[in-house]
């Protein structure tokens, strides 16, 4: 496999061309609002990113912990020495948003450094002991000849937590330790896209690469507890290209009650057009089953990050194809032998390339990153009706102050705000010299 190749499997792009940053440019030009006159929510920038310590061009959203804080990754930005030097500068950082009411206060949280440490956050989550667990899409270990060329390293997992000692200022840095840096070698795992990370009952945590495993085509793995470290393992290898035929997983996982796990593809010899895919556990391993395979007709096709629903049905959108060509939400019926049901039909412009987000009622939210009436981003949410959902665009970005293309999923927090990233935009002056385009915002929507 060449890296051009594999590249292009990639369907969530990091960064925009010299066109993108004209069109940004332009739609600033016309409107610097934030709000829609013609929608009821209030949109508020609650920070725009300058592409220095605080970082630059998030693209995986935030999360929202119990008490309202948000936390969030940034891809550039942060330390800028060494190997951070080159373009994009700086090799990524971990940000805090705390809300003191009734502004919010940013904080820096970590800058990474590029190899040993890791390089290029993809997201984070936060564990079951309250701290932050993530992955990074290179740093680590630098075998070039195993991974993507250009990201010093096959990536790693880390966790980012609070210092040990009273620290009496807000803007006291965390401490981040690498669980566990991948090889890309010898059956390893390399290259995670994503860090949705999930765990088991005992601490351990599982996820994805879209590199490695024995067949190069991504790999599952697990990391345990084992005497204050972490021993990983690779529990399943995809091979897109020979007869299974499905691999390059970019998604994280779900798991369920008896322990299966349930992910999505994007590539593959048998099934080009991606699967939802279950791996199952047993004393020998884990086996890989094909639960639904997606062929670009109305159900859609490219299948997006899953999430469960109260019943214990999965639901999740489809990058593609539908009968509009934009995509399709579809659920998995799980009382029915995980029969699909297409829910919704997205046209272009409201299409979406991320995870969904349920609020208690079951409305559906999400972001669509080219979508809305200036194409530069929307933000929608898909309300329950008798036949599948309705849609509502929340709002359409502007390319100015507002910020552009938000990549990553909406979170929620208890009193129903939305909150996001833009990948782009906001103060067009930051950033300029290497993007010109702006280095991107975290913005919420108030109902």
């Amino acid at each position: 496999m060449t890296e051009s190749a594999h590249r292009s499997w990639s369907f969530k792009p990091r960064f925009r061309s010299a066109t993108a940053a004209l069109a940004i440019a332009t739609a600033f030009a016309l409107t610097t609002a934030w709000t829609q006159a013609a929608q009821a929510q209030t949109f508020t920038v609650l920070h725009t990113f300058t592409g220095g310590p605080d970082g630059g061009r998030p693209f995986d959203g935030v999360i929202v912990d119990p008490s309202g804080n948000l936390y969030g990754a940034t891809y550039a930005g942060g330390y800028s020495g060494g190997s951070c030097a080159t373009v994009p500068t700086g090799c990524g950082t971990i940000f805090k948003l705390t809300n003191r009411h009734p502004g919010w206060v940013f904080q820096p949280l970590y800058s990474f450094k590029g190899p040993p440490d890791g390089n290029y956050p993809a997201g984070v989550v936060i564990g079951p002991d309250g701290t932050l667990y993530g992955a990074t899409y290179g740093g680590g270990i630098v075998n070039q000849g195993s991974c993507v060329l250009g990201v010093n390293g096959c990536g790693t997992v880390f966790r980012v937590r609070p210092p040990a000692t009273f620290c009496a200022t807000a803007s006291c840095p965390w401490s981040e330790t690498v669980l566990y840096s991948f090889t890309g070698e010898n059956g390893d795992a390399g290259g995670p896209y994503n860090g949705d990370l999930i765990f088991d009952k005992t601490g351990s945590i599982f996820g994805t690469t879209e590199w490695g495993g024995a067949n190069e085509w991504g790999a599952a793995y697990k990391l345990t507890p084992s005497q204050g470290g972490w021993t990983e393992s690779v529990i399943y290898s995809f091979d897109a290209s020979g007869p299974q035929g499905w691999g390059v997983p970019q998604t994280g996982l779900l798991m369920d009650q008896s322990g299966n796990l349930y992910g999505t593809t994007v590539w593959g010899n048998s099934y080009a057009d991606g699967v939802l895919y279950q791996l199952t556990p047993s004393q020998s391993g884990y086996t890989g089953s094909v639960v639904h395979a997606f062929t670009c007709d109305a159900n859609g096709c490219l299948p997006q990050a899953l999430t469960w629903d109260p019943s214990g049905n999965i639901l999740a959108a489809t990058g593609g194809a539908g009968l509009y060509n934009g995509g399709t939400v579809f659920k998995l019926l799980a009382a029915h032998g995980w029969s699909l049901e297409t829910m919704f039909q997205f046209t272009p412009q409201q299409a979406t390339g991320n995870r969904l987000t349920m609020d208690p009622q079951g409305n559906l939210y999400g972001t669509a990153p080219d979508g809305g009436a200036h194409g530069l981003g929307s933000v929608f949410k898909l309300t329950p009706a008798d036949n599948g959902y309705i849609y509502t665009d929340l709002y359409d970005f502007k390319g100015g102050a507002d910020g552009a293309y938000p990549y990553g999923p909406v979170a929620l927090d208890a009193d129903g705000n939305l909150y996001g990233t833009t990948n782009e935009a906001g103060n067009l002056n930051d950033c300029l010299g290497e993007f010109g385009s702006g280095c991107g915002t975290v913005w919420e929507i108030t109902p």
